[in-house]
């Protein structure tokens, strides 16, 4: 609340990329919004490999809006989010002018063959699918040559990286050592002794006065503060602000955008390696034979397959879209060359653009309105009020000027409860309020502090109220409580015990009216049994010698458990966890590795860092 590559590269560096696509860790396909004088200035210069101001720009505008959606560009810069985008891109630049120094170079059919052969792009016949790499281009909003220039990047990146790491392997002997502890099994029954408070009998007078008596102090009153805050949050002024009809017509002129759905086109899609076998496709289509019976004749491919969905101009390339959406009506478009190949499209539904009225979007826009112009007045409220406090105002009183919330907190412990151990709702539940309550001088307003977004308070401690012991009279019911649960888990406790210790636990237990568990095979880590208390039975289970019982306790119930069996992993299981596990430790090498080769080049190539060009290219002259 409170805010104060070298075969293709295989997955492994695909993976990587889609990662980085997730996160937007992409400097194309962004719009041009910084266009201007000195948008070629030099940002970063590694060696001879350089960084224009305009895409650095771009790159920061791209990061502050996925990661400070809020946030103005100058507050993103003051957090320091331009220094880690300069940061990314001095590594990246690094690579590169490495790679150019090794003479390393990517071909265009390099970046073919690794998007060819990565599984994310493949469907379920494990033939390459183009629907999947056109979703993964759609999401990005990347485009197909964008996507092979980054790819290309990726792929100098990774034959460094292959390169020092070649070598480093964990040893096989040890993963498999490991894997077998890990995936060694115990055979085990148990059963289960719940803690039954209610099944204890009431105490007598005289032993509550005499267990109170030693047990006192864990009842007195904790120590209290209480609590005056003003909240300034846009809920408590919403009805103060006026929405005009001029002013929902005005807002829906410049939102107009969002209220329009843009033609979309249902398109399937054929790719072929040459223009000759995408002719003969177009021929055989417009002889009237059926688009997917050409796709599965030609390609292999069924309808699910060439399917591409319905998709707007925006979600395809110029061409694509200027061949698709060229068409009049339902037909056959292409054959369109991009990158990946001939594409041949097939136009099967047609979806009119649509646009929601202004009569239709008037209540949700004159909310959005009125929201908006409460935000306004928090911040003009909370100006005031601290302009209030500094004339002398008491909380209250600028919280009755403004129109601002009140709230009293009567009693509040320093973990945010009440007298009683209860939890106080709202804002007590945030420890940094808690953490302003119990270090904040006596009776002075506080410093204004945020909470969630556009909304304010301000504290004010009004009394403190040290821990005070009580007498037996105010807190006897919960000292009855008390004693029936110690007094439960010590009957649970006792007879697990009794069952764990005896010659025949079953039949002890069964005397008890308790009984054990079928057979149940488990691992280490608790996998195979289905209790919330799986890995303390495990921990128990692998402690003990095959034939031996004991007992574990979870406050909640007592569990007797016995191990009947010890069970060797399976060895083909084996072999996988241990692969994995040398997979794992392998990355983690691979990081330290790259690390070190950063440290390195860092020292080999001349760096030239001037966010001084990109705040210019955001903020202007001046600035």
């Amino acid at each position: 609340m409170l805010r104060s590559l070298s075969d293709g590269a295989k997955s492994t560096p695909m993976r990587i990329f889609l990662v980085a696509l997730a996160v937007g860790f992409a400097l194309w396909g962004i719009d041009d919004v910084f266009r201007a004088v000195g948008s070629n200035d030099k940002a970063v210069q590694v060696g001879k490999v350089n960084v224009t101001a305009l895409e650095a720009a771009q790159e920061f505008d791209r990061t502050r809006r996925r990661y400070l959606p809020s946030s103005s560009s100058s507050e993103a810069v003051a957090a320091g989010l331009l220094n880690s985008v300069m940061t990314g891109l001095v590594q990246q630049s690094l690579f590169i002018a490495e790679a150019e120094r090794m003479d390393l170079t990517v071909t265009r059919r390099m970046e073919k063959q690794t998007i060819a052969n990565e599984p994310a792009f493949r469907d379920d016949a494990g033939r390459f699918s183009t629907i999947r790499f056109n979703d993964a281009l759609a999401r990005t909003g990347l485009n197909e040559e964008s996507y092979l220039e980054f790819m290309g990047r990726l792929l100098m990146r990774r034959q460094i990286m292959d390169a020092i790491n070649g070598g480093l392997d964990y040893p096989e002997a040890t993963a498999m050592a490991i894997a077998s502890w890990r995936l060694e099994k115990r055979i085990i029954n148990h059963a289960s002794i719940k803690v039954d408070q209610d099944a204890v009998p009431t105490p007598d007078d005289a032993a509550v006065r005499a267990w109170y008596s030693e047990n006192s102090t864990t009842f007195d009153s904790p120590d209290l503060r209480f609590v005056t805050y003003v909240l300034a949050e846009p809920d408590a002024f919403l009805d103060q602000v006026e929405i005009s009809d001029d002013d929902v017509a005005a807002a829906y002129d410049a939102r107009v955008d969002l209220y329009q759905t843009p033609e979309s086109r249902t398109i399937s899609q054929m790719i072929f390696p040459d223009a000759d076998t995408a002719a003969e496709a177009i021929s055989r289509l417009n002889a009237g034979e059926d688009f997917a019976a050409v796709a599965m004749d030609m390609l292999g491919l069924t309808g699910d397959d060439t399917l591409l969905g319905d998709l707007s101009r925006d979600d395809l390339t110029d061409d694509l879209a200027n061949a698709a959406f060229g068409l009049a009506a339902e037909g056959i478009a292409g054959p369109v060359q991009t990158p990946l190949g001939h594409h041949v499209l097939s136009i099967v539904g047609i979806i009119p653009a649509n646009v929601i009225p202004l009569e239709d979007a008037r209540k949700g826009l004159t909310d959005d309105l009125r929201r908006e112009g409460a935000t306004d007045l928090v911040y003009e409220r909370i100006n005031d009020i601290e302009d209030a406090l500094a004339s002398g105002q008491t909380i209250e009183e600028a919280a009755r000027n403004t129109g601002a919330r009140l709230v009293t907190i009567n009693g509040m412990d320093r973990n945010g409860l009440d007298r009683d151990g209860n939890a106080i709702e709202g804002i007590a539940t945030d420890t940094d309020f808690r953490e302003i309550v119990w270090t904040a001088p006596i009776g002075e307003a506080g410093m204004v502090e945020e909470i969630d977004t556009d909304s304010f308070i301000i504290a004010r401690v009004d009394r403190e109220e040290m821990a005070t012991p009580r007498e037996l009279a105010e807190v006897e019911s919960r000292v009855i409580d008390a004693m029936k649960r110690e007094q439960a888990i010590t009957n649970a406790r006792e007879i697990a015990a009794e069952i764990a210790g005896a010659s025949d636990p079953v039949s002890t237990a069964s005397k008890n009216g308790i009984s054990f568990s079928e057979d149940i095979s488990m691992r280490r880590d608790g996998v195979g049994l289905d209790h919330q208390a799986a890995r303390l039975i495990a921990n128990e289970a692998f402690n003990l010698e095959s034939g031996n019982t004991g007992y574990i306790e979870t406050g909640e119930e007592a569990i007797v458990v016995t191990t009947k069996a010890i069970t060797d992993a399976d060895a083909d299981a084996v072999k996988n966890e241990g692969n994995l596990f040398r997979q794992r430790l392998a990355g983690e090498m691979t990081q330290s590795t790259e690390i070190a080769m950063l440290q390195n080049l860092e020292k080999r190539f001349d760096i030239n860092v001037n966010p001084a060009v990109v705040q210019q290219l955001l903020f202007g002259a001046g600035n």
